[in-house]
């Protein structure tokens, strides 16, 4: 279900992530010892997103917004 409400405007867009060494053999977000499986570069990976966020600096253009009619924006 992407967007079960029908106000805010929004998506249920998402991304899946990952980062691999070089020779493309290792996964390096991932780490068996980690909290919740994930690596030190994972847990900054995924604090830098929210930090992007929370300053409003994730979110689409103005024309994307345009081109679906969101009355905020429109």
């Amino acid at each position: 279900m992407p967007k079960p409400l029908p106000l805010p405007t929004g998506n249920g867009c998402h991304a899946h992530v990952s980062v691999w060494s070089k020779d493309g053999k290792t996964n390096l977000m991932e780490d068996a010892n980690g909290e919740l499986g994930l690596s030190t570069l994972a847990d900054h990976f995924i604090g830098e997103l929210l930090c992007q966020a929370q300053a409003g600096r994730v979110e689409p253009l103005p024309p994307a917004l345009l081109r679906v009619g969101t009355p905020e924006r429109a």
